[in-house]
């Protein structure tokens, strides 16, 4: 499996990075989230995680859902649940996680992951 984590925060996701790795997970560190909707075109993958702190993550998710509507996604937010829920409605998100995700977090977003793929 090959998920891309689209961050600036390469060193503050490194527990988070390892958890999702554990699962057999193969993961590409993207910088911007134009390069990530520029590589869901060429170059497929099972998930894009955004970092809500690289900017505005509904139209990143709409650039990449216009690019692959194939491809799951997540995204880090400081956005309580529920309001995430209301302003992502109709993007695909698989699901919200935490600023300072761990590798707790990885493993519950792999079962959601595993859940849809029917694993």
């Amino acid at each position: 499996m090959r998920i891309a984590i689209v961050t600036q925060r390469k060193e503050a996701l490194s527990a988070f990075a390892e958890g999702l790795a554990s699962h057999g997970v193969t993961i590409d560190w993207i910088a911007a989230p134009q390069d990530a909707v520029a590589q869901a075109r060429m170059y497929p993958r099972d998930m894009v995680i955004l970092d809500d702190l690289t900017g505005n993550f509904r139209a990143c998710l709409s650039d990449l859902l216009m690019a692959n509507a194939l491809i799951h996604t997540a995204v880090i937010t400081t956005i309580p649940p529920e309001q995430f829920h209301e302003e992502s409605e109709g993007l695909g998100v698989l699901t919200s996680i935490p600023p300072a995700p761990n590798a707790e977090h990885a493993h519950y977003l792999m079962g959601k992951l595993q859940e849809i793929q029917g694993f």
